[in-house]
């Protein structure tokens, strides 16, 4: 989350809007929906907890060690991802790679928490490739388990008929907000932006290998 977010000209810290769903109610969908679409969401990412939020950070990482979390690198292996050999190709850099070392001393000690918020993001994406790779497939599995996507319910008599079958297969993410919203449609968007530091194209770059050949 943001430190603050600006709606219709007006600043709120985020001690001022989190848990604050009357906002939306006093604002409205419109509104709302505008200045989300114009604001850079808070990065997932090392150094960027708000000081409202950290508590849940350090919870986070407390809990995992209570519940005897696996390495980062070990879950990395267990997905068949190739482990990190140096602190260094985990971050994409030199500075935090630095730190990590000085406080685990071995890359394979780093706790699976830490890892996915130091880990280098892949190129033109939000997270790194450990948190992709390990909840993309859940993800997708519980769209592809609905009963609705199976050959028996995805037709047009499921829909009211072809026009509602049409309206469904053409939606977009403009379209949910728009058909809801009275009056003029607001920006509706949701980008990536430009990034540089510890960009990495591992999307095409590496190889996936059995765990057993890792």
């Amino acid at each position: 989350m943001p430190d603050s977010f600006n709606i219709s000209g007006k600043i709120y810290e985020m001690k001022d809007y989190i848990f604050k769903s009357d906002l939306v109610v006093k604002y409205g969908t419109a509104a709302m929906t505008d200045s989300l679409s114009r604001q850079r969401a808070g990065h997932m990412s090392h150094h960027n907890h708000g000081k409202y939020t950290l508590h849940v950070l350090r919870d986070t990482i407390l809990q995992g060690r209570q519940l005897r979390f696996q390495s980062f690198n070990n879950y990395r292996a267990r997905f068949n991802l190739p482990p990190y050999k140096t602190f260094e190709e985990l971050t994409g850099e030199t500075k935090m790679a630095a730190e990590l070392e000085r406080l685990y001393g071995d890359v394979d000690a780093v706790e699976m928490f830490v890892g996915m918020l130091l880990e280098k993001r892949r190129r033109r994406a939000l997270f790194g490739s450990t948190i992709v790779d390990m909840g993309a497939p859940f993800s997708v599995k519980g769209l592809l388990a609905n009963p609705i996507c199976s050959p028996m319910y995805w037709r047009p008599s499921t829909f009211g008929g072809e026009r509602g079958f049409e309206i469904v297969k053409t939606a977009t993410l403009e379209k949910l907000f728009c058909a809801n919203i009275k009056g003029k449609c607001p920006l509706v968007s949701l980008q990536v932006p430009e990034y540089v530091e510890g960009d990495t194209d591992e999307a095409n770059n590496f190889d996936f290998r059995p765990r057993d050949e890792l």
